[in-house]
This record gives C-alpha cells, structure tokens and sequence, in this order.
C-alpha cells in the first residue's frame, strides 16, 4: 500500500546514477518515500503505475532493472501481497 506522502525527494546518489533512466530514479525515490523504517514497501505494480501515471509495463521493467542492480528485492510474496525490501545503501554513482 502507497502511504500518502507530499513530496517526493530524490537523493544525490539516485540523481547522479549512471545505471538508471530518469523513470527508474523517480520510481526508486518513490519507493523509498512510500517504505517503512524498515525499508520496506507493500505497494503493489497497480497502485506504482496509477501513483506515476505511466504504464505497467514501465513499472515491471523499472523494478526489474533495480532488482538487477541490487537495490530492491522481493522478500516476500503470498500471491496477494508482494513486500519489497528497498536497498538505498547499493546505489552507484
């Protein structure tokens, strides 16, 4: 679930990244603003694409590309919940 946030801040780090697009960036910020203490996130694909107005399949893709990189995982999944443990500390420059 997507918490109610008022502004989204994207860090030096994420900005200055080589390995993400401009989407990806703004999806990564996103999930961190919308994770808990733990930095963990419920939101699922849904309420991703419908919170930035883009397509589904930018979302698959923009998560698959930061699973890649080690900056998301998926540490559980019940088939009706998915709970990705967002990983800030692995960005690249």
């Amino acid at each position: 679930m997507i918490k109610n946030i008022d502004r989204l801040v994207i860090s030096k780090n994420v900005l200055m990244s080589k390995n993400l697009n401009a989407k990806e960036k703004l999806i990564f910020s996103g999930l961190i603003a919308f994770s808990n203490d733990l930095n963990c996130t419920t939101a699922s694909n849904k309420e991703l694409y419908k919170f930035f107005n883009v397509s589904e399949m930018s979302i698959k893709r923009a998560l698959q590309t930061l699973k890649s990189l080690n900056l998301i995982e998926s540490i559980k999944c019940d088939g009706r919940v998915r709970t990705l443990k967002i990983h800030p500390e692995n960005i690249k420059g």
